[in-house]
């Protein structure tokens, strides 16, 4: 998940749920987590470790619950139903939230990395007590947890060799500021790529977007890359772009709305609740392939509640 799209997405969700009961935990297939809410409409604060879009975010109930929790869910419940939340933070202003709550100093550490993604349970004494979504080189149960490290140092977007970056087609430009700049984000390179197409110098447009990205206010838009009168089907999750403000890059794509929180635009790359595949997901114990756009009736509904969207003029 963006760094720049979680900073804004914690910040939103932080006083949301402050302060909620965590009414029931559920564990279910393809990698998502489920924490029921004493909130009205009893919301469900929803993680995914799926390996290419994981992401967090605050949905309606209404997913069926499987018949046979995994014992993740088993430890978490032990420590965290009935319990309400203290806090949700990000841990080193990095891809790691954590949730924690009043009682007994037990947490929730969810990592939103790309192709590592993965959640744990962390005791007071901050050691791991369950894994969800294991991966190699992450601490197992009985370890001490310690956040993800960056593979490679990086450097101030003030210190860039920007002669040698502003020679590069904007493919590799954006690769390698993500890999070289500190703090930089596939988010914040398209934005800045879209500058310089502009007109504006490389290190203006990057030292404009990385100070843009600290102080604009949250506008939750969702942008296609595919003009919605050509879709035949929903596109992928990864197709679309979740963005916390409005895009200078959004001339070269399509926005399809605004929406009033950034939960509610993470809703239409995703399944609808009780939709017949989803019913049948929660209720195997069996990881099910990738299938986020539910039944071709299901596909057709939330089709038509993207069209309804008015597009910019």
């Amino acid at each position: 998940m963006d760094l720049v799209v979680l900073r804004h997405l914690v910040a939103e969700l932080s006083p949301a749920v402050r302060g909620a009961r965590i009414d029931q935990v559920y564990a279910l297939p393809r990698q998502d987590l489920a924490l029921v809410l004493g909130l009205p409409g009893s919301p469900r604060l929803w993680f995914s470790s799926e390996s290419d879009e994981p992401h967090l975010y605050l949905r309606p109930d209404g997913q069926p619950a499987p018949k046979r929790p995994p014992g993740f869910a088993m430890a978490l419940r032990k420590r965290a139903r009935g319990r309400r939340i203290a806090d949700l933070r990000l841990i080193n202003d990095d891809r790691v939230v954590e949730l924690s709550w009043h009682g007994d100093g037990s947490r929730l550490v969810m990592e939103l990395v790309t192709r590592r993604a993965s959640a744990f349970v962390v005791d007071p004494d901050d050691r791991v007590v369950a894994v969800w979504s294991p991966r190699r080189g992450r601490p197992d149960p009985g370890e001490a947890y310690r956040p993800p490290t960056a593979r490679a140092p990086r450097v101030r977007v003030t210190d860039l060799d920007y002669s040698r970056l502003d020679e590069l087609p904007d493919s590799q430009l954006r690769r390698e500021l993500v890999r070289q700049a500190e703090g930089m984000t596939p988010l914040l390179a398209r934005e800045i790529i879209a500058r310089r197409a502009s007109g504006l110098a490389l290190r203006e447009a990057a030292q404009l977007e990385c100070a843009r990205a600290g102080t604009e206010p949250t506008a939750a838009h969702l942008y296609s890359v595919t003009p919605l009168d050509r879709l035949d089907s929903l596109p992928a999750p990864d197709a679309l772009v979740l963005a916390p403000y409005e895009l200078a890059s959004g001339q070269q794509t399509m926005r399809v709305a605004q929406f009033p929180t950034l939960s509610a635009a993470r809703s239409p790359a995703f399944a609808r609740p009780g939709s017949p595949r989803g019913e049948a997901a929660a209720q195997s114990t069996v990881s099910t392939p990738r299938a986020r756009c539910g039944s071709p009736r299901d596909r057709a509904t939330r089709r038509a509640d993207l069209r309804g969207l008015t597009p910019p003029g």
